[in-house]
């Protein structure tokens, strides 16, 4: 019964289009902090849904080595092929789920990560010498 007044009253349809509003503006700002923040690094396509934008690293970028400085940097995030099985992992990509973040914190996030990216590279140009 709860559920039917909820539904007549309104309520319902109007926290739905309040909450695809909220996760729209935080897929935007993530999409925009990592075009910003990571330009090259990565690539992805901004989803028409779901509450995760799927990236994948430039070539020569390894997501478990920027995973490790990411967590150093107290941000964190799951490398791609943990999500899936039987060897058909994309090897560069990365899950970056923006729902449970405010804008402000997805921003200062993509910072800590652009940053993770650039102690990885800076430590494979060290081993290169």
């Amino acid at each position: 019964m709860m559920a039917a007044d909820l539904m007549v009253s309104g309520a319902v349809k109007s926290h739905t289009r309040k909450v695809l509003r909220v996760y729209a503006g935080r897929r935007n700002c993530l999409a925009e902090a990592l075009r910003a923040q990571l330009g090259a690094a990565v690539e992805f396509s901004l989803p028409q849904g779901g509450l995760a934008i799927w990236i994948r690293f430039a070539a020569g970028l390894d997501p478990v080595a920027i995973a490790a400085a990411a967590e150093a940097r107290g941000v964190g995030f799951m490398p791609g092929a943990a999500f899936f099985s039987g060897g058909h992992a994309p090897t560069n990509g990365a899950r970056l789920g923006f729902a449970s973040m405010n804008e402000a914190e997805l921003v200062q996030a993509v910072g800590r990560l652009a940053g993770a990216v650039d102690d990885v590279r800076k430590r494979r140009a060290g081993e290169g010498r």
